[in-house]
């Protein structure tokens, strides 16, 4: 299941009190800003939600999709100059999908690497 990042998102975007001057990017310049300024501690943070996910613990899942979400977000702030009030914008919304995307195949592809490895 493909979840909306966008949505758990701006869930997170509430809970923050984060501002100053933001420029607005397209979709395509967020999503690349976020990949070229990745994390460990963003990347570690979708694992767990991915781990709380395949274990369908919903209590630690509800609690690692706002970890995540907020620390995506603030990824975005810091780094990629973003405006927590267009967290729900459509172009917003495609920039934060890709970032998800990104770090989900990066994580898989590690994770299958271990795994021939380990043969």
């Amino acid at each position: 299941m493909m979840m909306r990042f966008a949505t758990l998102a701006a869930a997170a975007a509430a809970t923050l009190a984060l501002s100053g001057t933001a420029t607005a990017k397209t979709g395509d310049e967020l999503g690349q800003c976020l990949i070229a300024n990745s994390s460990a501690d963003v990347e570690n943070a979708m694992k767990e939600m991915m781990i709380d996910a395949f274990t369908d613990d919903t209590e630690a899942l509800q609690t690692s999709v706002v970890d995540f979400s907020i620390r995506m977000i603030t990824l975005g702030v810091e780094a990629c100059d973003l405006d927590v009030s267009l967290v729900q914008t459509p172009e917003v919304q495609i920039g934060i999908e890709q970032y998800g995307a990104y770090v989900g195949e990066k994580i898989m592809i590690e994770a299958m690497a271990k795994i021939g490895a380990a043969n």
